[in-house]
């Protein structure tokens, strides 16, 4: 188990000055880069500060539950029941009358340690003052708090499967700074919880989470808790208060104190980040805010020094496997059972230099949840040759695949997107591992082009693949089946033959075997109940061994209607669990469905599914119907079986799916100053929308045109032209042939059959768009001048340069007109008659028409622009026509420095100007000989 622990963040934005809000707003940011990802994340008291903080509490404590939740996102922690708390001295009103200042005084002066007990009426007195968090604990735990609204027991705690987790109020008897060393906490009361853990989760290691150290008690009470300790296993009292990080072994229980997440004058502002495993043995590695460097990194010396005590060895600063794509798989299991044998099976066959390890097995059985901790795996510690690690999830065909996903490309067309992506992989060869998820329909060409990478890939895929020996993906045995179910179902009652009587119905197939046991836990029924309504329903996966086929597959849809038994059969489950009876969960269900595998950002999907807030799709996620994953902002996805069985059991009505229609097609809708690419992720989601519902309204026509458009862009102009004729199809039926909408599609399939070099279809396009756009919108629309200016380009393709000029000066007199001359599109215009003028050998009146551009460019877009350094270009290509060498090569250089910050060096755009400037320094230095 891996946590991150913070103490003392003192929240209070408007007194806590420049430095702390900086640090604070890196700290998430440096979380993610470093890939620091864990599973429980510890806060050790004082949320707030209650000398400077006048604030109503309840909207302290919002502000300070949201930069916690901010903090545990960026670590990979998007369960709240992870976050793990407990009060400290300023988390209570310091009570300043002497009547209730005399009271704490004598509580404290009659409290006999040997007894370790406070008086009832007493002890009522000390926790009425925690309103503060109790806010603070109502707000990040609403539901299962581990600190109950009265607060008590005071010393609490948890227990988990290999470890427990004992929380402390050593608050309990604060009432400002003046108490260090005299403290006490009721030691009685923290014997019962100890004796409660030695009970139900013996030998197991326990975790201490305090807010003050142990010096801070008074020395009696120090020296029973002390002694205290030595009769169960603790390992670990983690703790904070002292504003400083500390370290401290008594007997054999290590002591470590956390700085503050604050900036004062003579504190240390530092976290940790630890590791325990099943042995007890533990790592922890510290990190701190360099206030001058104003950056966090590791705080080495703490670190050294915590290696003089064995077993607690500071974290390996092993640095993590640089992550190369914008795609990253969710969180793996906490609790992952049954596959270290096949795990190291794998990564015998990377570290053997196998470039492509293909895992094989049946939906649902595992294989995303294995490559998941492989990835979670090395981006913490990378193993000795693996640099570079991605995740893409396979769409359609590899281009698909690819397409925009590498941070480090950047490149606008599928096409060239693509060889720029092999080359990519190509060139960091094996230092890179590319794990490629769900490649269930790729083809046997992909597949041939993935085996000639230069780098490590592991790929998962329902189907065998030729010439590629699989690694299969078996079911886990019926012990590790029951691990999984107990866990889920909490159910530490029901007898193993109860339990593992609905794991065979289920035939030990892992999706299967979860989403039965959480089913279980949200009904509140025995195994033994739940057992006679699976068999009442003639449920049960065993014996079925074909080939999954999916129903309404989500990667692959089509309109056949396949009798699958084990899609029949999931889809009991959901009988079972009456979703129906909730009707905005079953509607979240049913359009979650029709979109891609894809994991959809939480607040895009309340926004496509139009929820007021995310109560529904939070409920789906603690059932097992849906998945939460965070990298920075928390996203939500399904499982393809799951979809599956959704599309089986409840496709959505029609009349449900017009919002996400609209939705959708906003979304892939391209405002003039927007990136085509940016659109990419949200294309497979579009598509299989698209594909699943029969539907002829306007809406949905602007869906198909807008998928065509992405597909345009990439450079997919088969499926462009596809998409394009499907919208087409609608606009004419429902708009009419005339309608400016209709023109735009008509404009949009020449641009298609322009792209396709097919000048004559592409003319005969425009000449329809044009024949609307001239009697409906005018003569003197833009988008009139838009149809101008692309004929004009169809002509000048051809070398018709009189002709193309005759379009491009009608198009220049609505623009300059319409929109003005200091327009970005009067600026293309200028730009277009500008190449006309070079082609026909008129130099002079080129370089005046650029010119002309480049005024306005660098006025309205700036010279940084990318549309910028292509007018130096241009500029720079005339003057050397004109055999001026060195004024080319000065303009040359002008569109290098924009290209190269805004591209890199190796987009094909800066190729062509580095190289054309050494073709023209070849030439200078011949004319020098």
């Amino acid at each position: 188990m891996r946590w991150l622990h913070l103490s003392d963040i003192h929240y209070n934005p408007e007194e806590d000055g420049r430095s702390t809000k900086q640090l604070r707003d890196k700290l998430p940011k440096y979380i993610r880069e470093n890939n620091i990802m864990v599973d429980n994340v510890f806060i050790t008291g004082d949320y707030r500060h209650a000398g400077k903080d006048s604030r109503d509490e309840e909207v302290t404590a919002k502000e300070t539950v949201t930069f916690i939740k901010k903090i545990a996102e960026s670590a990979g922690v998007n369960d709240l029941a992870n976050i793990h708390i407990v009060p400290g001295n300023h988390d209570l009103k310091r009570v300043k009358g002497k009547r209730e200042i005399d009271r704490i005084d004598k509580i404290m002066s009659n409290y006999e340690p040997h007894h370790g007990n406070f008086e009832k009426n007493d002890l009522n007195f000390l926790l009425k003052r925690f309103s503060f968090f109790q806010y603070v604990s109502r707000l990040l735990h609403p539901a299962n708090s581990i600190w109950p609204d009265d607060l008590l027991p005071i010393h609490t705690y948890r227990y988990f499967e290999n470890y427990s987790l004992l929380y402390m109020n050593t608050a309990i008897c604060s009432n400002g700074n003046k108490e260090r060393g005299k403290l006490i906490i009721g030691n009685e009361i923290l014997y019962d919880a100890l004796e409660s853990i030695n009970t139900e989760n013996p030998k197991k290691p326990i975790i201490i989470l305090a807010h003050h150290g142990m010096q801070n008690f008074n020395d009696a009470e120090q020296k029973v808790i002390e002694r205290l300790f030595q009769d169960y296993p603790v390992k670990l009292y983690l703790c904070g208060d002292a504003h400083t990080p500390w370290r401290k072994k008594t007997n054999d229980v290590q002591e470590i104190t956390m700085g503050c997440i604050k900036y004062e004058k003579g504190v240390r502002t530092v976290f940790s980040v630890g590791e325990i495993k099943d042995d007890g043995e533990y790592s922890i590695e510290a990190h701190e805010w360099d206030k001058d460097e104003t950056e966090w990194g590791p705080y080495t010396q703490f670190n050294k020094a915590l290696s003089k005590w064995m077993p607690c060895v500071p974290t390996p600063s092993v640095k993590p496997a640089k992550v190369v794509t914008i795609s990253r798989p969710t969180q793996p299991s906490r609790f992952f059972d049954g596959r270290d044998t096949l795990i190291e099976d794998i990564e015998n066959k990377i570290a053997k230099d196998m470039k492509l390890v293909l895992l094989n097995g049946i939906g649902g059985i595992g294989k995303t949840e294995i490559c998941r901790k492989l990835f979670h795996k090395y981006t913490q510690n990378s193993i000795a040759t693996v640099e570079r690690i991605g995740w893409v999830t396979f769409s359609e065909n590899l281009s698909q695949t690819f397409m925009g996903q590498f941070t480090e490309i950047e490149v606008n067309t599928a096409k060239d997107y693509l060889e720029m992506a092999k080359g990519y992989l190509n060139r960091h060869g094996s230092n890179l591992l590319l794990f490629i998820d769900n490649a269930n329909n790729i083809s046997e060409q992909d597949a041939a082009v993935l085996s000639t990478l230069g780098c490590k890939i592991i790929l998962t895929s329902r189907k065998k693949l030729d010439r590629i020996e699989p690694i299969e993906v078996g079911r886990l045995s019926l012990e590790e089946c029951r691990k999984i179910y107990r866990r889920h179902s909490e159910d530490h009652y029901s007898s193993d033959e109860q339990v593992d009587s609905i794991i065979k119905l289920a035939d030990r197939h892992t999706l299967s075997v979860e989403l039965l046991s959480k089913t279980q836990y949200e009904s509140g029924k025995s195994a033994q109940e739940m057992l006679i309504i699976l068999q009442e329903q003639g449920f049960s996966l065993s014996g079925i061994n074909e080939e999954i086929t999916y129903l309404h597959n989500p990667e692959q849809p089509d309109n056949k209607r396949v009798e699958d038994i084990f899609i029949e059969h999931m889809a009991k489950i959901f009988d079972i669990a009456k979703i129906e009876n909730g009707r905005e969960e079953l509607r979240v269900l049913q359009l979650f469905s029709l979109l891609a595998a894809e994991p959809v950002p939480f607040k895009i999907l309340l926004k496509w599914f139009e929820l007021p807030n995310g109560n529904a799709v939070n409920a789906l996620v603690r059932k097992g119907w849906l998945s939460r994953e965070t990298h920075g902002e928390v996203s939500i996805s399904m499982h393809p079986v799951i979809s599956s069985v959704i599309r089986y059991k409840s496709m959505p009505p029609k009349e449900n799916t017009g919002t996400l229609v609209i939705n959708l097609a906003h979304e892939l809708y391209l405002e003039s100053e927007d990136i085509f690419i940016s659109k990419v992720p949200f294309l497979p989601h579009a598509v299989l929308v698209a594909n699943s519902i029969d539907n002829e309204a306007e809406d949905y026509g602007r869906l198909l045109n807008n998928i065509a458009s992405i597909f345009s862009l990439q450079g997919d102009y088969h499926s462009a032209l596809e998409w394009y004729q499907r919208a087409l199809a609608i606009r004419e039926k429902v708009l009419g042939k005339e309608h400016p909408d209709t023109a735009t599609t008509y404009n949009n399939i020449a641009g298609v059959y322009f792209h396709q070099s097919d000048y004559p279809g592409a003319l005969e396009w425009f000449q329809k768009a044009l024949a609307i756009r001239e009697k409906v919108l005018g003569k003197e629309h833009p988008d009139t001048a838009a149809t101008y200016n692309n004929i004009a380009l169809i002509y000048y393709s051809q070398g018709n340069y009189p002709e193309a000029l005759k379009w491009y000066l009608k198009a220049l007199a609505i623009v300059e007109k319409v929109l003005g001359k200091e327009h970005p599109v009067t600026a293309t215009t200028y730009n277009n008659i500008g190449g006309v003028s070079y082609s026909q050998g008129d130099y002079p009146g080129a370089l005046e028409w650029h010119q002309k551009t480049l005024a306005i460019r660098e006025k309205v877009l700036g010279k940084e622009h990318p549309a910028t350094a292509t007018t130096y270009n241009r500029i720079a290509g005339v003057y050397f026509r004109q055999g001026d060498y060195l004024e080319a090569l000065e303009w040359y250089q002008k569109a290098l420095i924009t290209l190269e910050m805004r591209f890199g060096n190796q987009h094909p755009y800066t190729i062509v100007v580095i190289e054309n400037m050494k073709f023209i320094q070849d030439k200078l230095d011949l004319l020098s000989l």
